[in-house]
């Protein structure tokens, strides 16, 4: 009989506890669901109150429960609210827990937090400062979008307060938009995410701290709309950068930026409509995709000895750019490249892809300086000519828009009538055979020469090449008669430059020097 009612009692007991698990119930104005034994999530706020307190613990059917979550939207559009007490035991805050809940004064955040959850704070404006726990993690995409309001993360000093808006000391955040359109000035971070910062219009300095798991030896990458519609940005204090991602510098109020040799690539729209207007693109950067410098106002671009491929659009618009330096690596321009812009003369090196693709060559044949009514000028050291196919339409041709009339072509000696035979090269009417000797007069246009056994401006010719005393530490290139670089360093080292006879054209920051050995 005692076994009997043992077992009785043990089946009443798990219905019971069963019934527990698949309901939810409300004490005191607030609705609780059980997640597992011993632990239940906040679901409902049905509360007008100015001030609640959420319990530790809740008992229901004889189940003391630790409360552990509040769920999706509990506090959302509540505009009663003024005073919130979380629980210690408190570990999750779920999406939209507080969107626009803008009455609420203050919030302390137990240490026990791990995760706050997609748009958790979304358009908050009546919070003033938030103070993070160490171990939380910000799980969610823009869990601080729109918001008015400090954030720190536990253990911030009140001098370090009184200089920036967000100070995050540890790696919390791996998701996208954590603070898109929020209402900041200066923030301090560890590493940056996705469009961390996007739309914040009032943004004005970044400091990025390299993250103690970051291999040292490497640069940061900026990711893709990260700064994206920073009106008001000036600076970004950071460790140097090994990529730019697509858009992360797009219609943001940055004039100028420092690019380290560690750069590898600039993405999809990276300056696009900024107000970058000088940049100086280090050796180890190749391509420039589209639409990179697209409706910016840049004038002065410097460096560019590593491209090999323009993208569609990179220059578009920029009406203040009216040169850009000689890029001896170029193989690919896309269509489009400098189109509007006010770019006055190009150079076409001796690496420039040649070859047609298909019905038509993508290179040079699909409006890459369309309305360049500024152009005056085109050095071409490549053969063979850049195009063979005719297009049926003009508004197609390279050069659309352009006065030809007052174009002067240099092309490699004894090879003009070759570019006349073709597409759009025959609309030209300035030919000179001298495009080799042009371009040392375009690159080192009033400099000194420096013949064997002499020195000019501690430049010297040596038994092994050449030495560039005062160049160390500064940015050296060599070029042959071609255009072809024959040595690069961005940080020259005081070493000789190992050369063979002939001439060459030698810069240092930009400044050039004819070379012969």
């Amino acid at each position: 009989m005692k076994t009997s009612i043992k077992h009785l009692l043990i089946i009443l007991m798990s219905m019971v506890s069963a019934v527990v698990s698949a309901q939810s119930f409300t004490l005191d104005g607030l609705e609780y669901k059980v997640m597992e034994v011993g632990k239940c999530e906040l679901i409902a706020c049905h509360s007008q109150a100015s001030t609640i307190q959420i319990p530790e613990t809740v008992t229901y059917l004889w189940k003391q429960m630790s409360v552990v979550k509040i769920g999706e939207s509990v506090f959302a559009d509540n505009t009663t609210l003024e005073n919130l007490t979380l629980p210690t035991t408190l570990e999750s805050i779920g999406a939209y827990a507080f969107k626009n809940c803008n009455g609420l004064k203050e919030l302390i955040l137990p240490d026990k937090l791990e995760f706050i959850r997609d748009y958790a704070f979304q358009n908050n404006q009546s919070l003033k400062e938030l103070i993070l726990p160490v171990s939380c993690k910000l799980a969610g995409d823009c869990v601080f979008e729109g918001v008015n309001m400090k954030i720190y993360t536990s253990g911030v000093t009140e001098a370090e307060k009184q200089m920036w808006d967000i100070i995050i000391t540890n790696e919390c955040f791996s998701n996208a938009g954590i603070f898109s359109g929020a209402s900041i000035r200066r923030a301090k971070v560890k590493r940056l995410a996705p469009s961390m910062f996007l739309d914040c219009e009032l943004l004005e300095h970044v400091k990025v701290e390299r993250h103690p798991d970051d291999n040292q030896d490497y640069g940061i990458n900026i990711p893709h709309r990260a700064f994206s519609g920073c009106k008001s940005l000036k600076t970004v204090d950071s460790p140097p950068f090994a990529g730019i991602g697509s858009g992360a510098f797009y219609r943001t109020g940055l004039t100028s930026i420092e690019l380290s040799e560690e750069l590898k690539s600039i993405g999809i729209d990276a300056f696009a409509e900024s107000q970058i207007q000088s940049i100086d693109i280090p050796a180890s950067v190749s391509r420039l995709e589209r639409g990179a410098f697209r409706g910016a106002p840049l004038s002065k671009v410097t460096g560019c000895e590593g491209i090999t491929y323009i993208g569609k659009r990179a220059f578009e618009g920029t009406t203040d750019l009216e040169s850009i330096p000689y890029m001896p690596l170029l193989e690919e321009l896309s269509p489009l490249a400098f189109m509007d812009s006010g770019i006055a003369s190009f150079v076409f090196g001796p690496n420039f892809i040649t070859e047609n693709r298909g019905a038509y060559d993508l290179n040079i044949n699909d409006k890459q300086f369309k309305n360049c009514t500024n152009l005056k000028e085109l050095v071409c050291l490549c053969l063979p000519p850049l195009t063979k196919f005719k297009q049926y339409s003009e508004e197609d041709n390279a050069f659309a828009g352009c006065n030809v009339d007052f174009i002067d072509v240099h092309v490699p000696a004894g090879k003009w009538w070759e570019y006349q035979q073709y597409y759009p090269w025959y609309n030209f009417k300035w030919y000179y055979d001298d495009a080799e000797e042009y371009l040392q007069k375009y690159l080192a246009a009033g400099v000194e020469d420096v013949e064997s056994e002499q020195s000019v401006d501690a430049v010297s010719i040596t038994s092994s090449g050449v030495n560039v005393e005062y160049g160390i530490g500064k940015s050296i290139h060599v070029y042959d008669t071609m255009g072809r670089m024959c040595y690069s360093s961005r940080h020259y080292d005081g070493e000789d430059i190992p050369l063979g006879k002939g001439l060459y054209i030698l810069t240092v920051d930009g400044k050039a020097t004819k070379i012969k050995i």
